[in-house]
């Protein structure tokens, strides 16, 4: 009797780390990012924080998080988004079994597939409510923009794509495509067909960083030497020039 408690004991510790085990990493957090479990507790997200199969990875409306799984895959976030970490296995041993299905659920982001996608392509994928992403070795962003993100940033409501690297495959229920390299697509909620386009679509740019200013030409008046700075030491004829107001 004594064995068979020991054994149970031992199953259901083994159990336990397996579900607990991390699947990925937080490599950068910027502002107030969350994860919650099924339970509904909540932790913060910070630098080296893990996070774990079936969790909500939230940001905040000013937050970015950027996420190294184990399989070298990355997803960046971006403000006021969610995404649930809905299924995950990676072995190192045996990448081809893996397994990656994330859901979008609010906002955006931006992914690098990894060793995943490398082996197995089709066991690697992103999933809103309008439509499916799958890859093929990739690089791409994806937006989905709920009622109050379309009246906030006056875009439509739906959904959007688009590809830097690699390929997608969409799948909608009005249809498919395949997206190379610089090719986007767009649907409205309630639409019977989406767009493709080879401009990148406004929804897809809520959120990104905003550009850095372009610092001011400085004009330099130097004060002329009898010799024309013949013979001077550079410096002390640059240390004799000023900035023209």
């Amino acid at each position: 009797m004594l064995r068979i408690g020991v054994l149970l004991l031992t199953l259901a510790t083994s159990f336990n780390v397996f579900a607990d085990e991390a699947i990925g990493r937080v490599i950068l957090s910027l502002g107030e990012n969350h994860a919650e479990n099924l339970r509904g507790e909540t932790r913060t997200l910070k630098r080296d924080s893990i996070v774990f199969e079936k969790e909500r990875i939230l940001t905040s409306k000013r937050g970015r998080l950027h996420i190294r799984f184990n399989d070298g895959s990355t997803v960046n976030l971006k403000p006021d988004s969610k995404l649930q970490l809905s299924r995950y296995q990676y072995r190192e041993e045996r990448p081809e079994d893996g397994v990656a299905v994330f859901q979008l659920m609010r906002g955006g982001l931006r992914t690098i597939s990894g060793k995943i996608g490398k082996a197995n392509p089709d066991r690697y994928r992103f999933q809103t409510v309008l439509a499916t992403i799958g890859i093929r070795g990739t690089e791409y962003e994806i937006y989905l923009c709920d009622r109050r993100c379309s009246e906030k940033n006056k875009v439509i409501q739906g959904v959007a794509g688009g590809v830097d690297q690699g390929g997608i495959v969409i799948d909608t229920s009005v249809g498919g495509a395949d997206l190379d390299p610089g090719r986007y697509f767009e649907m409205e909620r309630g639409a019977t067909a989406f767009r493709l386009t080879d401009e990148r679509p406004a929804m897809l740019r809520i959120g990104d960083p905003e550009p850095e200013p372009k610092p001011e030409p400085v004009a330099i008046q130097c004060e002329e030497s009898s010799d024309g700075g013949q013979g001077q030491d550079p410096f002390q004829v640059w240390s004799d020039c000023k900035a023209r107001s």
